[in-house]
């Protein structure tokens, strides 16, 4: 490259130019710099004059360690360095700069007097030099030298903009992906919640309308009966009455505690309970209800099971899903099985059934609120095991099921134990 494209291309304006070319100014080409090294002032005012047609940054240094000191700060187009300087060469000062890995590709020229050896010039090259210059050297000579790798430096520098540029709009459209599944995903959600809202409606407004039209025909009964004076039918429609207001008092519950375990705002009375007078209300609670479908309930509880620390009500609600989870897809004349042992720190129970069974796609979603192991025929809600799951977790625990297809499924979930607070149980229910 001559002297007048060199100057050409470093002039001002072309490095501004080149810097409006750059469609991101945060990314912007740096401007150039180079070093200059001689521990001859007069040398130093002579190369500034050679290079002041550059728009580069020209850097001085009088000694071979203020050059290495500068090179720590600095990335530099090209080096320009003196042979023979006090202390510290030229030559050694090149050897040091590309011992280290981060100047190593940096280009050096050397500038060299009239009596420099033959050798001393290829020792030179041999420490990394791309050119020489014998003192006194031509003006345009030196600057076409130094354009070339200002122009390299530019290239590079550019390159490096272009890269920077490519990897910013490469993480710009993952961001975009990642952003455009989220409102695919918030917007299937959103279905999906809305469809469930349909449904919900739907079962509920069902099952609220069987117990209040069962109400009000057993309102009309009692009205006339009492008329006849027919106690005994009385009687029994007032117990009719009594089951559907319990029946509709318990969905409503449901419905709010589902509520309440979304919102997070499900609250629990931590106390110290016995495990074995829970579990005994637990027997005597379901026994004669399995009883009427020929179902057994056996529970067994491990000889070092004693305290946990949980909210008795509300246990008591899990182990009342579960155990008419079992009961609902459990066959008549079936044994329902319910364990407690003890784990470190904790209490382990286990609600066992020889049941259908549930499929492993289906164990991903039977804790979900409204969602059901048989979507074909509404059983309820389908909100037992997603409250049960509500309460377990507000005990700062987790429960769990293990399933297979036709062999039955066990619900194992965990309580707090609590040995160790004997004094603060409470007394059997």
């Amino acid at each position: 490259m001559g002297a007048s494209a060199a100057a050409t291309f470093c002039t001002p304006g072309g490095l501004a130019n080149l810097g409006q070319a750059s469609p991101d100014t945060s990314v912007r080409p740096a401007r150039p710099s180079v070093l200059i090294v001689d521990d001859v002032e007069a040398n130093l005012l002579a190369l500034e004059a050679v290079l002041s047609p550059f728009n580069c940054q020209l850097v001085r240094a009088t000694s071979g360690k203020e050059a290495l000191r500068h090179l720590l700060f600095h990335d530099f187009a090209v080096l320009l360095i003196d042979v023979l300087m006090p202390d510290l060469d030229g030559i050694a000062t090149a050897g040091l700069i590309k011992n280290r890995p981060a100047t190593r590709h940096v280009p050096i020229i050397f500038l060299t007097g009239l009596e420099t050896k033959a050798k001393d010039v290829s020792q030179a090259y041999a420490q990394g030099a791309v050119d020489y210059l014998v003192k006194p050297f031509d003006p345009d000579i030196l600057r076409s030298k130094v354009a070339v790798f200002v122009e390299l430096f530019l290239k590079r520098q550019e390159l490096q903009v272009q890269t920077a540029l490519a990897q910013k709009k490469e993480r710009e459209a993952v961001e975009n992906r990642r952003l455009y599944e989220t409102e695919r995903g918030a917007r299937a959600h959103a279905e999906e919640i809305a469809r469930a809202r349909e449904d919900i409606i739907a079962v509920v407004s069902h099952d609220l309308r069987n117990p209040m039209t069962s109400i009000l025909a057993n309102a009309a009964i009692i009205k006339r009966r009492l008329l006849q004076g027919d106690a005994d039918t009385v009687r029994a429609c007032v117990e009719t009455i009594e089951r559907s207001v319990s029946q509709m008092d318990s969905l409503v519950n449901d419905l709010l505690d589902t509520a309440r375990i979304q919102a997070g705002n499900l609250a629990v009375d931590m106390k110290v309970e016995d495990v074995r007078s829970l579990l005994q209300q637990i027997a005597e609670q379901f026994r004669p209800v399995l009883g009427a479908k020929q179902q057994v309930l056996d529970i067994v509880v491990q000889p070092d099971v004693t305290l946990a620390k949980c909210d008795r009500q509300r246990v008591f609600r899990v182990f009342s899903n579960l155990i008419g989870n079992a009961s609902k897809f459990s066959p008549a004349g079936e044994t329902i099985g319910v364990e407690a042992s003890v784990r470190p720190g904790e209490i382990l129970f286990g609600v066992t059934d020889h049941g259908c069974g549930i499929s492993s796609d289906q164990q991903a979603h039977i804790f979900e609120p409204y969602w059901q192991a048989s979507q074909e025929r509404k059983l309820g809600l389908g909100l037992g095991l997603a409250i049960a799951k509500g309460i377990v977790e507000a005990h700062g625990t987790r429960i769990w099921v293990e399933s297979q297809v036709g062999t039955g499924s066990c619900f194992l979930f965990t309580l707090p134990s609590a040995d160790g607070d004997e004094g603060s149980a409470s007394p059997p229910a």
